[in-house]
């Protein structure tokens, strides 16, 4: 999956799964920035992923923590 052009697009656990290309559990597991929107709606917001990452990288996040 390319990167999505839209930085406020809403993805589902499983599409941000296939970005990371990790497993659907694990993106719960690595603690990616959710949205919820009612107990089984659950979103993910690409901006919040991509500052997430980026917080990852430089050591100021590190995920499951």
């Amino acid at each position: 999956m390319a990167l999505p052009p839209d930085p406020d697009a809403i993805m589902t656990r499983e599409e941000v799964a296939a970005w990371l290309k990790v497993r659907p559990r694990q993106v719960e597991r690595m603690r990616v920035p959710v949205l919820s929107l009612g107990v089984k709606t659950k979103r993910y917001r690409v901006r919040d992923v991509l500052q997430w990452l980026d917080d990852v990288r430089s050591g100021r996040n590190r995920p499951g923590t």
